[in-house]
Protein backbone atom coordinates (compact mmCIF):
# COMPACT_ATOMS: atom_id res chain seq x y z
CA UNK A 1 0.00 0.00 0.00
CA UNK A 2 1.46 3.50 -0.54
CA UNK A 3 2.70 5.91 2.01
CA UNK A 4 -0.83 7.72 2.96
CA UNK A 5 1.46 11.29 3.82
CA UNK A 6 -0.65 13.89 5.07
CA UNK A 7 -4.30 15.08 3.67
CA UNK A 8 -3.65 18.19 2.38
CA UNK A 9 -5.85 21.18 0.07
CA UNK A 10 -9.25 20.96 -0.23
CA UNK A 11 -11.62 17.57 -0.41
CA UNK A 12 -14.46 19.61 -1.88
CA UNK A 13 -14.27 17.93 -5.24
CA UNK A 14 -14.11 14.30 -4.06
CA UNK A 15 -16.72 14.48 -1.38
CA UNK A 16 -19.46 16.36 -3.95
CA UNK A 17 -20.72 13.20 -5.20
CA UNK A 18 -20.87 11.53 -2.28
CA UNK A 19 -22.51 14.31 -0.75
CA UNK A 20 -24.91 14.41 -3.78
CA UNK A 21 -25.94 10.68 -3.33
CA UNK A 22 -26.02 9.11 0.24
CA UNK A 23 -28.69 9.62 3.09
CA UNK A 24 -28.29 8.57 6.47
CA UNK A 25 -28.93 4.91 6.91
CA UNK A 26 -28.41 4.07 3.12
CA UNK A 27 -26.17 0.93 3.03
CA UNK A 28 -22.80 1.94 0.57
CA UNK A 29 -19.92 -0.40 0.09
CA UNK A 30 -16.60 1.57 -1.42
CA UNK A 31 -14.33 -0.64 -3.45
CA UNK A 32 -10.50 0.06 -3.35
CA UNK A 33 -7.00 -2.17 -3.42
CA UNK A 34 -4.01 -2.13 -2.26
CA UNK A 35 -2.34 -0.24 -5.08
CA UNK A 36 -4.79 2.76 -4.87
CA UNK A 37 -3.73 6.11 -3.19
CA UNK A 38 -5.20 5.22 0.74
CA UNK A 39 -5.88 9.35 1.16
CA UNK A 40 -8.55 8.88 -1.15
CA UNK A 41 -10.85 5.99 -0.08
CA UNK A 42 -10.21 7.47 3.55
CA UNK A 43 -12.06 11.25 2.53
CA UNK A 44 -14.73 9.16 1.03
CA UNK A 45 -15.25 6.82 4.24
CA UNK A 46 -15.22 9.88 6.66
CA UNK A 47 -17.91 11.64 4.55
CA UNK A 48 -19.61 8.66 5.00
CA UNK A 49 -19.66 8.40 8.65
CA UNK A 50 -19.86 12.25 8.55
CA UNK A 51 -23.72 11.48 6.51
CA UNK A 52 -24.60 8.60 8.72
CA UNK A 53 -24.51 6.10 6.08
CA UNK A 54 -24.34 2.31 6.60
CA UNK A 55 -20.96 2.24 5.01
CA UNK A 56 -18.30 -0.76 4.32
CA UNK A 57 -14.79 -1.01 2.85
CA UNK A 58 -13.40 -3.85 0.71
CA UNK A 59 -9.91 -3.40 0.16
CA UNK A 60 -8.59 -6.31 -1.94
CA UNK A 61 -4.92 -7.25 -3.99
CA UNK A 62 -5.18 -4.87 -6.89
CA UNK A 63 -7.05 -7.22 -10.53
CA UNK A 64 -4.22 -7.50 -13.05
CA UNK A 65 -5.96 -5.14 -15.75
CA UNK A 66 -9.36 -3.52 -16.50
CA UNK A 67 -12.63 -4.91 -16.22
CA UNK A 68 -11.25 -7.80 -13.64
CA UNK A 69 -13.56 -8.95 -11.10
CA UNK A 70 -12.76 -7.90 -7.78
CA UNK A 71 -12.52 -11.25 -5.18
CA UNK A 72 -15.97 -13.14 -5.09
CA UNK A 73 -17.30 -12.04 -1.79
CA UNK A 74 -17.21 -8.52 -2.65
CA UNK A 75 -18.66 -9.32 -6.01
CA UNK A 76 -21.76 -10.91 -4.31
CA UNK A 77 -21.88 -7.99 -1.73
CA UNK A 78 -22.41 -5.13 -4.78
CA UNK A 79 -26.15 -6.42 -4.80
CA UNK A 80 -27.00 -6.21 -1.34
CA UNK A 81 -26.02 -2.82 -0.88
CA UNK A 82 -27.72 0.50 -2.14
CA UNK A 83 -24.60 2.06 -4.02
CA UNK A 84 -20.93 1.01 -4.81
CA UNK A 85 -18.57 3.70 -5.09
CA UNK A 86 -15.46 2.23 -7.08
CA UNK A 87 -12.04 3.95 -5.84
CA UNK A 88 -10.13 0.65 -7.33
CA UNK A 89 -6.68 1.04 -9.56
CA UNK A 90 -7.83 -0.52 -12.40
CA UNK A 91 -10.80 0.31 -14.43
CA UNK A 92 -14.62 -1.69 -12.83
CA UNK A 93 -17.18 0.43 -14.27
CA UNK A 94 -17.50 -2.19 -17.23
CA UNK A 95 -16.23 -5.39 -15.18
CA UNK A 96 -19.33 -8.38 -15.32
CA UNK A 97 -19.77 -7.68 -11.31
CA UNK A 98 -20.71 -4.23 -11.85
CA UNK A 99 -22.88 -4.88 -14.80
CA UNK A 100 -24.74 -7.30 -12.54
CA UNK A 101 -25.30 -5.11 -9.50
CA UNK A 102 -26.45 -2.21 -11.96
CA UNK A 103 -29.27 -4.92 -13.33
CA UNK A 104 -30.07 -5.50 -9.72
CA UNK A 105 -30.75 -1.73 -9.26
CA UNK A 106 -27.75 -0.52 -7.38
CA UNK A 107 -26.35 2.37 -8.89
CA UNK A 108 -22.58 3.47 -8.69
CA UNK A 109 -20.52 6.58 -8.13
CA UNK A 110 -17.34 5.41 -10.49
CA UNK A 111 -13.99 7.37 -9.52
CA UNK A 112 -11.47 4.63 -10.25
CA UNK A 113 -8.37 4.09 -12.89
CA UNK A 114 -6.04 5.08 -9.51
CA UNK A 115 -6.76 8.52 -9.03
CA UNK A 116 -4.61 10.17 -6.62
CA UNK A 117 -6.03 12.25 -3.78
CA UNK A 118 -4.30 15.28 -5.86
CA UNK A 119 -6.28 14.78 -8.32
CA UNK A 120 -9.47 15.54 -7.21
CA UNK A 121 -7.66 18.84 -6.18
CA UNK A 122 -7.50 20.38 -9.41
CA UNK A 123 -7.66 19.62 -13.35
CA UNK A 124 -10.83 17.81 -14.60
CA UNK A 125 -12.31 17.09 -11.24
CA UNK A 126 -12.93 20.73 -10.48
CA UNK A 127 -15.12 21.49 -13.46
CA UNK A 128 -18.25 23.21 -13.83
CA UNK A 129 -20.42 20.11 -14.66
CA UNK A 130 -23.59 22.51 -16.20
CA UNK A 131 -20.88 23.92 -18.99
CA UNK A 132 -19.48 20.57 -19.48
CA UNK A 133 -22.78 19.12 -20.34
CA UNK A 134 -23.36 22.22 -22.80
CA UNK A 135 -19.97 21.11 -24.09
CA UNK A 136 -20.86 17.50 -25.11
CA UNK A 137 -24.32 18.38 -26.34
CA UNK A 138 -22.56 20.40 -28.50
CA UNK A 139 -19.85 18.14 -29.47
CA UNK A 140 -22.30 15.67 -30.34
CA UNK A 141 -24.15 18.03 -32.54
CA UNK A 142 -21.63 19.74 -34.09
CA UNK A 143 -18.61 17.75 -34.77
CA UNK A 144 -19.77 14.19 -35.11
CA UNK A 145 -23.74 15.13 -36.14
CA UNK A 146 -26.62 13.24 -34.76
CA UNK A 147 -26.92 11.24 -38.34
CA UNK A 148 -23.30 10.66 -38.93
CA UNK A 149 -22.03 7.43 -40.80
CA UNK A 150 -18.73 7.20 -41.03
CA UNK A 151 -15.63 8.64 -38.74
CA UNK A 152 -12.47 9.60 -39.75
CA UNK A 153 -9.46 10.01 -37.23
CA UNK A 154 -6.28 12.11 -38.66
CA UNK A 155 -2.96 13.13 -36.87
CA UNK A 156 0.23 15.05 -37.31
CA UNK A 157 1.97 11.68 -36.18
CA UNK A 158 0.29 9.37 -39.13
CA UNK A 159 -2.84 8.36 -37.81
CA UNK A 160 -5.96 7.60 -40.41
CA UNK A 161 -8.60 5.25 -39.30
CA UNK A 162 -12.25 4.90 -40.59
CA UNK A 163 -14.91 3.51 -38.97
CA UNK A 164 -18.63 3.45 -39.33
CA UNK A 165 -20.83 4.53 -36.49
CA UNK A 166 -24.35 4.65 -38.17
CA UNK A 167 -27.11 4.88 -35.36
CA UNK A 168 -23.70 5.11 -32.78
CA UNK A 169 -23.92 8.90 -32.23
CA UNK A 170 -25.69 9.58 -28.76
CA UNK A 171 -26.40 13.53 -28.14
CA UNK A 172 -26.83 14.52 -24.69
CA UNK A 173 -29.78 16.66 -24.01
CA UNK A 174 -28.71 20.47 -22.84
CA UNK A 175 -29.00 20.45 -19.36
CA UNK A 176 -31.96 22.06 -17.65
CA UNK A 177 -33.79 24.27 -14.54
CA UNK A 178 -33.75 20.88 -13.04
CA UNK A 179 -29.95 19.66 -13.29
CA UNK A 180 -28.06 18.92 -10.11
CA UNK A 181 -24.33 18.29 -10.41
CA UNK A 182 -22.38 14.78 -9.81
CA UNK A 183 -26.45 13.08 -9.27
CA UNK A 184 -26.59 9.48 -9.97
CA UNK A 185 -27.81 9.09 -13.59
CA UNK A 186 -30.22 6.55 -15.68
CA UNK A 187 -28.41 5.79 -18.88
CA UNK A 188 -30.50 3.75 -21.00
CA UNK A 189 -28.26 3.25 -24.16
CA UNK A 190 -27.43 -0.23 -23.05
CA UNK A 191 -29.99 -2.72 -24.57
CA UNK A 192 -29.94 -5.16 -21.86
CA UNK A 193 -30.28 -3.01 -18.64
CA UNK A 194 -29.56 0.36 -17.88
CA UNK A 195 -26.64 1.98 -16.33
CA UNK A 196 -27.25 3.71 -12.77
CA UNK A 197 -24.11 6.17 -12.32
CA UNK A 198 -22.41 8.59 -11.84
CA UNK A 199 -18.81 8.74 -13.60
CA UNK A 200 -16.22 11.47 -11.76
CA UNK A 201 -14.22 13.19 -13.33
CA UNK A 202 -17.05 13.51 -16.75
CA UNK A 203 -16.25 14.87 -20.08
CA UNK A 204 -16.53 11.73 -22.29
CA UNK A 205 -18.56 11.54 -25.28
CA UNK A 206 -18.84 8.14 -26.17
CA UNK A 207 -19.11 6.87 -29.72
CA UNK A 208 -18.68 3.14 -29.85
CA UNK A 209 -18.06 2.13 -33.64
CA UNK A 210 -19.77 -0.03 -35.35
CA UNK A 211 -18.14 -3.59 -34.84
CA UNK A 212 -15.82 -4.91 -37.29
CA UNK A 213 -16.04 -1.66 -39.09
CA UNK A 214 -12.29 -0.03 -38.10
CA UNK A 215 -10.04 0.38 -40.63
CA UNK A 216 -6.31 2.13 -40.88
CA UNK A 217 -3.57 3.38 -38.50
CA UNK A 218 -3.94 4.95 -35.27
CA UNK A 219 -1.27 6.64 -33.52
CA UNK A 220 -1.45 6.74 -29.81
CA UNK A 221 1.68 9.71 -29.09
CA UNK A 222 0.30 11.34 -25.23
CA UNK A 223 -1.09 8.61 -22.70
CA UNK A 224 -2.69 5.15 -22.62
CA UNK A 225 -4.47 2.61 -20.18
CA UNK A 226 -1.91 0.76 -18.27
CA UNK A 227 0.94 2.64 -19.43
CA UNK A 228 0.27 5.22 -18.20
CA UNK A 229 2.72 8.98 -20.55
CA UNK A 230 3.93 7.68 -23.30
CA UNK A 231 7.87 7.87 -24.35
CA UNK A 232 7.30 6.89 -27.55
CA UNK A 233 3.96 7.32 -30.08
CA UNK A 234 2.50 3.51 -30.51
CA UNK A 235 1.13 2.67 -33.55
CA UNK A 236 -1.69 0.44 -33.98
CA UNK A 237 -2.35 -1.36 -37.55
CA UNK A 238 -6.42 -1.87 -37.34
CA UNK A 239 -7.81 -4.41 -39.80
CA UNK A 240 -11.91 -4.97 -39.78
CA UNK A 241 -11.96 -4.04 -36.53
CA UNK A 242 -8.85 -5.32 -34.67
CA UNK A 243 -5.56 -4.66 -34.18
CA UNK A 244 -3.01 -6.51 -36.08
CA UNK A 245 0.35 -4.84 -35.64
CA UNK A 246 1.53 -3.22 -32.75
CA UNK A 247 4.99 -1.06 -33.84
CA UNK A 248 6.79 1.79 -31.84
CA UNK A 249 9.57 1.67 -28.93
CA UNK A 250 9.67 0.53 -25.64
CA UNK A 251 5.90 1.17 -24.66
CA UNK A 252 4.80 -0.65 -27.72
CA UNK A 253 6.54 -3.45 -26.30
CA UNK A 254 4.99 -3.22 -22.99
CA UNK A 255 1.59 -2.82 -24.74
CA UNK A 256 2.72 -6.44 -26.71
CA UNK A 257 3.22 -8.18 -23.54
CA UNK A 258 0.22 -7.00 -21.94
CA UNK A 259 -2.26 -7.87 -24.54
CA UNK A 260 0.12 -11.24 -25.17
CA UNK A 261 -1.07 -11.62 -21.63
CA UNK A 262 -4.57 -10.32 -21.15
CA UNK A 263 -5.90 -9.98 -24.66
CA UNK A 264 -8.12 -12.42 -26.57
CA UNK A 265 -10.51 -11.88 -30.01
CA UNK A 266 -13.43 -11.04 -27.64
CA UNK A 267 -11.61 -8.50 -25.80
CA UNK A 268 -9.22 -5.93 -25.22
CA UNK A 269 -7.79 -7.00 -28.66
CA UNK A 270 -10.27 -4.07 -29.95
CA UNK A 271 -9.52 -0.28 -30.52
CA UNK A 272 -12.52 0.49 -27.74
CA UNK A 273 -13.59 -0.17 -25.01
CA UNK A 274 -16.17 -2.64 -24.09
CA UNK A 275 -19.98 -0.99 -24.68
Amino acid sequence: MQNSGLMMGTFKYLRAPVLANVRAGMKVQVLTDTAHDPRVWQVVMSTLTEIGADAVLSLFDPRPADYYDPPQAVCEAMTKVDLNILLTSTGMLHCQANHHAMKAGVPVICMDGGMTLEMFQSGAATEDLRQLEVRQHYVATRIFGKDARVCRVTSKFGSDLTYRVDGRIFVPKLPGEDFVPYKIQRIDRNKEFPLLMCLYPGGELNVPPVEGSANGKLVVDLCMHQLGRLNSPIELTIENGRIRKIEGGADAYTLRTYLARYGDENALMFPAEPR
